[in-house]
């Protein structure tokens, strides 16, 4: 309370802003209940990895889809075993993402689709770089894997 005190009222921008925020995070919620695209989205970023595994280190590996104790999948290879969780795939960050830049005020809604395709498409980028990273990591240094 004492910092909303120390704040200040909001002005008309901040919260045109803040409603807007408001309003695309409820709009993705409600996408994602009647579309749920966590299988599409892990399955993407599990193929996409694999691939680069395999191109970039050398290692083939199995996948198998997996229910217990998460929902995602595993990867087996003849040393480790590495799995990937529907939370591993990056959609809490693209959501987020999405909904703030639309609710910029004062921006074309071209500007804003531009930004919002390569910023997904960064994340989703990143987010494939990070999974093969720990895969390489686990392999080569097992005792680093809970730091990195």
């Amino acid at each position: 309370m004492q910092l909303l005190k120390q704040v200040g009222p909001l002005n008309e921008r901040q919260r045109l802003f803040l409603f807007s925020a408001l309003g695309w995070f409820c709009f993705w919620q409600i996408i994602d209940l009647v579309f749920p695209i966590d299988e599409w989205l892990t399955k993407g970023i599990v193929s996409l990895s694999r691939g680069l595994i395999n191109l970039f280190l050398g290692r083939v590996t199995l996948c198998y889809k997996i229910n217990e104790p998460f929902f995602g999948y595993v990867l087996i290879d003849k040393d480790c075993t590495f799995n990937i969780a529907h939370g591993c795939n990056g959609k809490a960050l693209i959501f987020l993402f999405t909904t703030f830049l639309w609710s910029i005020p004062n921006q074309s809604m071209q500007r804003k689709v531009v930004f919002g395709l390569g910023g997904v498409v960064v994340i989703l980028i990143a987010n494939i770089m990070r999974i093969v990273a720990l895969f390489h990591v686990l392999k080569r240094m097992p005792g680093w894997f809970d730091l990195f």
